[in-house]
């Protein structure tokens, strides 16, 4: 069974690399000129660090679940709407926010995305096997 022991660990994992990440870009602000180095990077790192949360905590509903279809649905449902609601929210960002640096803001944006799917499928993998046997 889900066990709090396993959102602590992801929840500390993601935390890390959003620390790590904050340090780059941090640093990258003083190293490369502020033109190159959107300012808005650091949004996107805000957002992806809450909807990897919120969307590792509905997956783990799905690996709760006694049943097959349960299971898929929830984790599968999950990875859409992250992928619905990072889309809404890049359109938002190009279409209203940012005005210059858009290219910076985009590879940041896809860096992020992949980065923060990858940790949550990880996390994901690592909670799937105590409750193999509920889905044979």
């Amino acid at each position: 069974m889900f066990s709090s022991n396993h959102f602590f660990t992801f929840f500390i994992r993601v935390l890390s690399v959003f620390l790590v990440l904050s340090a780059l870009i941090y640093i990258s602000q003083y190293v490369i000129p502020l033109t190159v180095v959107s300012p808005f990077i650091w949004h996107s790192l805000l957002f992806f660090t809450i909807l990897t949360i919120v969307v590792f905590l509905i997956s783990m509903k799905g690996i709760k679940s006694a049943q097959q279809t349960n299971f898929t649905t929830y984790i599968m449902g999950s990875m859409i709407i992250k992928f619905m609601i990072a889309i809404i929210f890049f359109l938002i960002y190009i279409a209203y926010v940012v005005r210059d640096n858009k290219i910076s803001f985009v590879v940041a944006f896809l860096c992020f995305y992949i980065i923060f799917t990858w940790i949550a499928i990880k996390g994901l993998l690592k909670a799937i096997p105590e409750n193999k046997n509920k889905l044979s």
